[in-house]
């Protein structure tokens, strides 16, 4: 997983980057807003919003869905493959969401859960059974059985979060330790 994020006065990209568990396909979301000026406030307008999958040896697009305006892209969240590829997997206000890595189709709520609009980071353990959710502010974690979608553990810190307020976990492999 790569993050960018270019930004300047009058626009912004955002862009995010997933590696197949094989190395072979390149999972790839851009959202791109531009910035108006009006009436002294700052307001974003969806310039281009996208997600697509690329062959990973030679940059073929294998799929591209435009994504609506009036739509928040997946892109802004942390975005994986499941252990054998078959589908892509994001966070966002319902819950963990599904993707087929075959044809980008959504596949609906994997795990449902209600949680801090602030959701950010998503991963599962090497064996595909167990899923971690990291809040972007550092308040909490929480652990799901992927295949049953059970809630199995919340650990929290606070308002004031980890280091000041920013997380990025780096769990083990069968997210055991972090």
């Amino acid at each position: 997983f790569w993050e960018l994020s270019v930004e300047d006065s009058a626009e912004s990209l955002s862009c995010r980057y997933a590696f197949s568990p094989d190395g072979e396909r390149v999972f790839l979301g851009v959202a791109r807003v531009r910035w108006i000026e009006e009436d002294g406030r700052r307001r974003g307008e969806w310039v281009e919003a996208y997600e697509a999958l690329l062959d990973a040896r030679t940059g073929e697009q294998r799929w591209r869905i435009e994504m609506p305006s009036d739509t928040r892209p997946s892109t802004f969240g942390k975005v994986v493959f499941t252990p054998d590829g078959s589908e892509l997997l994001f966070v966002n206000g319902d819950g963990l969401q599904r993707i087929s890595a075959e044809t980008g189709e959504a596949l609906g709520v994997r795990v449902s859960f209600r949680g801090p609009e602030t959701t950010h980071d998503v991963f599962l353990s090497a064996d595909g059974s167990r899923l971690l959710l990291g809040d972007l502010f550092g308040r909490e974690l929480r652990f799901f059985s992927l295949p049953t979608g059970e809630h199995e553990l919340t650990v929290e810190f606070g308002d004031g979060g980890l280091s000041g307020g920013f997380m990025d976990p780096a769990p083990s492999a069968d997210l055991t330790r972090i």
